[in-house]
Formats: C-alpha cells, structure tokens, sequence
C-alpha cells in the first residue's frame, strides 16, 4: 500500500498478550488493556486500525467490557475494526 500510496504511512504493532498469556496469539483475545498498556504513548498517526474479531461478535466491546469509545478516548485516537480480510483494510485506510 505504501508502494503505491506514497501518502500512507503504516505502522504495525506486535501486542503481546498479557492478560490470558503470552502463548495466546490469536486477535479474538487481545483484550483493550492490553492495546492500551503496550500502545499508550506511542505516535500511532491519525487512526488505529484493530481486527473487528478483537471485538465481541454483537457490540463494540472488547473482553475486558472497554468498550471501542473507550479505547479511542483512552488512545486519544480513533480506533477503527477491520473485517478479517484484507480488502476492508484496504479499503478503510484509503478511505
């Protein structure tokens, strides 16, 4: 994307899984106090873009019950879920 939009600028975050272990690696459970801890205080740009599977399947509510609003008053950023799938990613970064 970067190629092909000089404009764009992305940046991808590692976070570990701190509260149900760090042998845990699948983004349905990384819980908003872990993005926040390992996040918080890092220049992140304008937008952060998580898994919509890091929510839960009817709200916009992560695990830890902090809820999407939350997180991006938290961040002070807006935090935007992306379908599994690269398209949405896409498409919402280049929105």
């Amino acid at each position: 994307i970067m190629e092909k939009c000089p404009n764009v600028q992305i940046d991808v975050y590692k976070i570990i899984n701190k509260f149900f272990g760090d042998t845990i690696t699948v983004s349905g459970l990384v819980t908003a106090t872990d993005i926040i801890d390992q996040l918080k205080g890092k220049d992140l740009g304008e937008t952060l873009y998580i898994p919509r599977s890091m929510l839960k399947a009817d709200e916009e509510i992560f695990l830890d019950n902090i809820t999407l609003e939350e997180i991006s008053n938290i961040m002070e950023i807006e935090v935007v879920p992306c379908l599994n799938e690269g398209k949405d990613f896409i498409d919402k970064i280049l929105k």
